[in-house]
């Protein structure tokens, strides 16, 4: 979605939070490998759908600013996701008693919260900018 998107601040956005998936992953191994446990990569279908809605609006034809606030909302929609698993790993942590892990994942959780916020910020900043250009133009 990076790659497609036509608004620089959104390609900015899923560029940046890649890099962040990157570390969230380093973390997630560093976990696996204190609670002796083997990553197993297995794929998400929920999250793969989430994705792939995403792919389907940048696909769609159309007023470029509502395509791009779709987007938004599809990528908050994985963010929303993330977040929902992220805090009932941590409740699970807690209730093991492992409180390093519940650092390190509460580190993953602030960032999805951030990119949840940047997604929303940028959604309502396209629509505000549609809505003036709109006017401007009547």
């Amino acid at each position: 979605m990076q790659k497609s998107s036509s608004e620089p601040e959104l390609s900015k956005v899923f560029g940046s939070h890649l890099a962040e998936t990157r570390a969230q992953i380093s973390r997630l191994e560093a976990i696996a490998e204190k609670m002796e446990i083997k990553l197993t990569g297995k794929k998400c279908k929920a999250m793969e759908g989430l994705i792939a809605e995403g792919s389907e609006a940048l696909e769609e034809d159309g007023d470029e600013a509502i395509i791009e606030i779709g987007v938004t909302g599809a990528a908050r929609r994985v963010e929303h996701y993330e977040i929902a698993g992220y805090q009932c790993a941590i409740a699970l942590a807690e209730q093991l008693g492992m409180h390093d892990v519940v650092e390190l994942l509460n580190q993953t959780l602030k960032e999805e919260v951030a990119a949840d916020n940047k997604m929303r910020d940028l959604g309502k900043k396209i629509a505000q900018r549609s809505n003036q250009t709109s006017a401007a133009a009547k």
